[in-house]
């Protein structure tokens, strides 16, 4: 989940972060996630891979708070299945200032870095 991830974007499975399920107020923490900066558009519709339970408009989409990044959808698998998450996340994501503000220069490099993290060429 952290940005700098080269060589680890996407390798662990939702499934292996259900069990035991989080113990953190999932609305919060999934709204957290919902107000996250755009890096990334994916014009797609994702289907909940654990139990079909819902599908996500352009759930491949990336968001950051500016150190982390996260796809659009687990804001869903958060309100639903309450993932572990990593503690440093939660502590951000249940801070009450929510979201920092970013200037542009840091959207624009940390979506460049995002997109080439996961393999996308610079056009």
């Amino acid at each position: 989940m952290p940005v700098p991830n080269r060589g680890g974007v996407y390798v662990q499975s939702i499934q292996e972060v259900l069990t035991p399920p989080g113990d953190y107020p999932a609305d919060t923490v999934a709204g957290y996630l919902d107000a996250g900066h755009p890096m990334l558009d994916v014009m797609e519709l994702t289907q909940d891979v654990v139990r079909h339970a819902f599908q996500v408009p352009g759930g491949s989409s990336v968001l950051t708070d500016g150190e982390y990044a996260w796809r659009l959808d687990l804001a869903q698998y958060v309100r639903r299945y309450a993932p572990e998450l990593p503690e440093a996340f939660l502590s951000r994501a249940l801070d009450p200032a929510g979201v920092p503000a970013l200037p542009q220069d840091r959207l624009i490099a940390l979506s460049d870095r995002i997109a080439a993290d996961l393999g996308f060429r610079a056009s």
